[in-house]
């Protein structure tokens, strides 16, 4: 028989925090805030992992961590099976669309952009760096330019072959792409590094749940919807003050 796991809701109110996969601290670290804030009543109950593309559902399938907040895309595929742990997961609402896009030397990121790969143009040099694991690893290379992707085995490689010359141009949702120009930057890079114009994609990106623990799932997708309530009621931070304090864990007076 398979070792018992107690529910997650259960696992973290025993040890008093929850813990996040995550690529940095940012937007998404807010979210895991929020969670915990709802949870605990505190945002400061927060444990944020690091976590790579390659090893960040396994990390939530081993219960390593209890949400991953990655900027992660819902697709069918890893509802059912996903590719690293041949298991499913659970996504929340999306709490951002972004898409597939390229960046990095100016002249390439224009024949990437231009889906152009021509001699002529010089856009037969286009090498393009791309994470496997990636959702927009497949719309790469089996629709855009299947044979033009590098692909190394993390996103330290990535940025490693950008700046050695293996690969003048990265892809990624915008939001990824910044994080790699600010990691270019830290790496003390400083040259062009151009965004380019168009999308190729619509990725809903979600906070992400084990496939085996629905109340867990429901409780993060909860706070996410009232998240978005609270927006369109136009609730600050300085008008929350001011509405009395939810039981939702049955921790009223």
């Amino acid at each position: 028989p398979s070792e018992y796991r107690a529910p997650t809701l259960e696992k973290v109110l025993q040890e008093g925090v929850i813990r996040y996969g995550v690529r940095t601290e940012g937007f998404e670290s807010d979210l895991c805030r929020a969670v915990s804030a709802a949870v605990f009543g505190d945002l400061n109950f927060a444990e944020l992992v690091p976590v790579s593309t390659k090893d960040r559902f396994i990390a939530l399938a081993n219960g390593s961590i209890d949400i991953m907040a990655y900027g992660t895309t819902h697709t069918m595929l890893r509802d059912f099976k996903e590719k690293t742990t041949q298991v499913g997961f659970s996504f929340s609402v999306p709490y951002l669309y972004d898409g597939l896009a390229f960046a990095g030397i100016s002249s390439f990121v224009e024949c990437a952009d231009n889906l152009n790969s021509h001699k002529l143009d010089g856009c037969d040099r286009l090498r393009i760096c791309v994470c496997e694991l990636c959702s927009y690893y497949d719309i790469l290379s089996q629709n855009l330019f299947p044979d033009y992707a590098l692909v190394p085995d993390s996103n330290q490689k990535l940025v490693d072959n950008f700046l050695d010359g293996s690969c003048n141009v990265l892809v990624g949702e915008r939001g990824a792409l910044t994080q790699y120009k600010m990691f270019l930057t830290n790496r003390n890079y400083t040259g062009e590094f151009t965004m380019g114009r168009n999308l190729f994609s619509k990725e809903p990106l979600a906070l992400v749940t084990r496939g085996d623990d629905p109340e867990w799932s429901d409780i993060v997708n909860y706070v996410l919807q009232s998240l978005f309530e609270a927006e369109r009621q136009n609730i600050t931070q300085l008008s929350a003050s001011f509405i009395n304090d939810t039981t939702f864990f049955n921790k009223g007076p």
